[in-house]
């Protein structure tokens, strides 16, 4: 028995020296049994068009079209309004080192906790929107904060709407690449045309984008997966520099770096590790540092020490304590929570699929870390679910089995939708604020609950999702020991992995 568990331990050991066929570890050669080799190699496979170009150029028009339509919907007081465009007023004033003093009207509390990125990029629409002269085109929106360059409009806020939507087109070509290379052939016609339309017309992506003004979310987005993509590459340093940049767009993304990081230390690839623990500190250093020269106090507030005074909101499990004793004292849990669920549900997963660096299952651990933001966060809005999605719907459209389970991305993009319609019914219902009383706070409890609920079955599904899909890709390795490594081989010492 010892002889068949042994190499079974330094199974899950990766091959350095590169030759595909085995595992090294100090000298115990574990080779793959035969028809069992892991995916994590795919080969390069030619990337189709979904169509004649009239089609696509067709679908494009359809897609800015509906994005048109939509956006005539915005409204001049969102988050948008609230915060963003304010930052962006004083980069267009020559004074983005200020961004940091804006505050929600009517609320001292609450500042812009977006990194200085998405404020940079959305000062780049908002100057040519302004050189066009939109902000003075019918209807106006009459701005009353102090802060530079007032002037607004609901045709400016197309505008910008407009240009952003660019970036979901990047997230869809991101994970179609994702697709071609790990399906046994490329998705063509019609399934190609459906991942294009569960990417594009994805409902919290377009609440976020429309309704709530959350520009940077598309863009933090896929900046996280053009980091993940050189991560496996092994370009840890570009990998890095490009998580940086996601999370000082969106600072939620910092749950994608979280499973990339335990995955290191899991293969104790120091220098990898260590590669883009640099990049990261140096990028974002880089771009904070002025800010933090210039006003100190602002930026710490507004990208990290605000959250301990903001009140718990309703949408979450902490909607539970709001109300009692226990209010006060956990009204700061929600960051410290939120990451610890993260590293912990990131760490079983890894161990529970053997999720390596390459592995397509990465995208999968990855949404499982990105859930824990609503998960944790104390108050949730519609929007907060389409970061969770996307990453889903990367990890899903690896699976070979997709296409006889096309129902798999279309359950998860409903689950995620419903949870959205959810959320914003329960803000209609119970306005953000004052604590709900009677009937109105016995549904906010039921919504609360469900979402917490669903949330965690998600997390669930996808860990049972990893062991099938590890179980698919090792179908023998329950009754074939690996036959290289041998008892008498061992005579006399421990494997490296139990001599640690």
């Amino acid at each position: 028995m010892l002889s068949n568990l042994l190499p079974r331990l330094l199974y899950y050991r990766q091959n350095r020296l590169g030759n595909g066929n085995g595992y090294i570890e100090e000298g115990y050669v574990i080779e793959h049994p035969v028809g069992t080799e892991p995916a994590s190699q795919p080969k390069p496979t030619p990337r189709p068009r979904i169509g004649p170009p009239w089609v696509i150029a067709a679908l494009l028009a359809f897609y800015f079209v509906c994005v048109a339509l939509m956006a005539t919907q915005t409204g001049c007081n969102n988050d948008y309004s609230g915060f963003f465009m304010p930052s962006a007023r004083f980069v267009l004033a020559g004074k983005p080192l200020d961004m940091y003093q804006v505050r929600a009207q009517g609320n001292i509390v609450y500042p812009n906790a977006n990194g200085p990125v998405s404020e940079f990029a959305i000062a780049g629409v908002l100057y040519v929107g302004r050189a066009l002269g939109l902000q003075h085109v019918n209807p106006i929106c009459v701005v009353s904060d102090p802060y530079p360059l007032p002037q607004d409009s609901i045709p400016l806020h197309i505008w910008v709407i407009m240009l952003f939507a660019i970036v979901p087109l990047a997230i869809g070509a991101e994970i179609l690449r994702l697709a071609d290379r790990w399906q046994p052939e490329p998705f063509t016609g019609w399934q190609r045309l459906l991942v294009w339309a569960l990417l594009l017309f994805n409902p919290p992506l377009w609440d976020g984008m429309i309704f709530y003004g959350h520009y940077e979310q598309p863009l933090a987005i896929w900046l996280g997966l053009l980091g993940v993509r050189f991560f496996q590459s092994e370009r840890y340093a570009l990998s890095g520099a490009l998580l940086s940049l996601s999370v000082l767009s969106r600072a939620s993304s910092a749950f994608i770096i979280i499973p990339l990081a335990i995955i290191l230390l899991l293969d104790r690839r120091w220098w990898g590790a260590l590669r883009l623990g640099v990049a990261l500190a140096v990028v974002t250093g880089a771009l904070l540092l002025p800010f933090y020269l210039h006003d100190k106090a602002d930026l710490l507030y507004s990208l990290s020490g605000f959250r301990q005074f903001l009140g718990i909101g309703d949408g979450s499990f902490w909607t539970f304590f709001r109300g009692t004793v226990y209010e006060k004292s956990v009204q700061s849990w929600d960051s410290t929570v939120g990451l610890l669920l993260s590293g912990v549900f990131s760490l079983a997963l890894i161990l529970i699929g053997r999720v390596r660096r390459g592995d397509a299952a990465l995208y999968a651990v990855i949404a499982v870390s990105v859930i824990c933001f609503p998960l944790s966060i104390k108050a949730i809005w519609g929007y907060y679910f389409a970061d969770p999605l996307i990453w889903v719907l990367a990890w899903l459209v690896t699976r070979p089995v997709v296409r006889e389970r096309v129902w798999e991305p279309l359950f998860m993009v409903i689950v995620f939708t419903v949870l959205m319609v959810l959320t914003e019914y329960r803000i209609n219902v119970a306005q953000p604020g004052p604590l709900a009383k009677g009937l109105t706070r016995t549904l906010v409890l039921l919504e609360s609950g469900t979402e917490a609920v669903v949330l965690l079955l998600c997390v669930v599904l996808l860990g049972v999702g990893l062991a099938y899909n590890r179980r698919n890709l090792y179908p023998q390795e329950q009754a074939t020991a690996p036959p290289v490594a041998t008892s008498e081989d061992m005579v006399g010492k421990l494997p490296p992995i139990l001599a640690r």
